[in-house]
């Protein structure tokens, strides 16, 4: 009997590693639209002090570079591992995209981003943690934060798995495994190295929209487009052209909103952006029938 217990023991301890293992070092993959979706595996807490992901590093691919991006739990779920009925283990996911990451890599080292920008290339993320007082299931108190975006941080943070896993006696140290060494490739945007400004399209059949790696369905009527951010540019308008029974015209907004009076067989919404820098002409000025990416000498800068 006392081997049949100890067998069963392993088989769920083992268990345990494999699926907490496969978070850890997990190689991620963006999404049609570019977010990235990361995912944590933890055992589910039960004491009154407990530690929490409030951030993640970004390393390149050798470590040699790296930036903090605060960055919130979207959805966490308790699940039944082991299929016992008892809900002891808790999935969290982390939302980000990869504009936002550009950004952020661009706020503090431009040189890494234009890189980034020209050959693409491997990212590396490991959590950022803090420990978190609890009153029964309700947070009472985090004992450290970042701030600034992530340039710095007051209390108790963690930024390494040696530090998190020392900072109190945890009672499965293994889970923070899953927090740390996740890896994604980040494919090369040349586009945004040619000049000051920046043009993206649409390209619209019938109910249909595709923006390079983006798509999402329309509904015929009324519909929005929003302009994304870029690193080191700044939105300036957004000009559409149809085959047939509506028009639209250049804006100066985040986003326009466009009403139709019919059908229409296909539409191209060109956005446009400029070098946040960029002293040469206004939005009103660019050529709206210009594809692709206008080059900074097409515009007098």
């Amino acid at each position: 009997m006392k081997k049949r217990v100890c067998s069963i023991c392993i088989m769920v301890f083992m268990a345990y590693i494999v699926y907490t293992g496969s978070y850890a070092d997990e190689e991620l993959k963006f999404e049609p639209d570019g977010s990235l979706i990361m995912t944590t595996y933890d055992i589910k807490a039960t004491t009154p002090i407990r530690y929490r992901t409030i951030g993640w590093t970004i390393y390149s691919a050798d470590r040699s570079k790296s930036v903090v991006i605060q960055l919130w739990e979207s959805e966490s779920e308790d699940i039944d591992e082991d299929g016992d009925g008892y809900k002891e283990h808790v999935r969290t996911y982390f939302e980000t995209d990869q504009h936002t990451i550009f950004n952020r890599i661009g706020a503090v080292d431009k040189e890494w981003q234009e890189k980034l920008y020209s050959e693409g290339g491997y990212l590396i993320f490991d959590g950022v943690l803090t420990i978190v007082e609890y009153d029964g299931e309700v947070e009472k108190r985090r004992l450290g934060q970042l701030t600034n975006g992530g340039d710095s941080y007051v209390g108790e943070v963690y930024f390494t798995l040696d530090g998190i896993k020392n900072a109190r006696g945890w009672g499965s140290p293994g889970s923070l495994d899953s927090h740390f060494n996740k890896k994604v490739y980040l494919d090369e945007h040349p586009e945004m190295l040619d000049g000051n400004v920046e043009v993206k399209h649409f390209l619209m059949n019938g109910s249909a929209i595709s923006r390079y790696d983006y798509s999402e369905k329309v509904e015929s009527g009324e519909h929005q487009y929003t302009a994304r951010q870029i690193a080191g540019h700044e939105y300036i308008g957004v000009k559409v052209k149809y085959g047939e029974s509506a028009e639209g015209s250049m804006q100066s907004s985040d986003s326009i909103t466009l009403s139709f009076d019919g059908s229409f067989s296909t539409a191209c919404i060109s956005f446009y952006y400029q070098g946040s820098e960029n002293t040469g002409k206004s939005g009103e000025d660019i050529d709206p029938e210009a594809t692709g990416v206008i080059k900074a000498d097409d515009m007098g800068s």
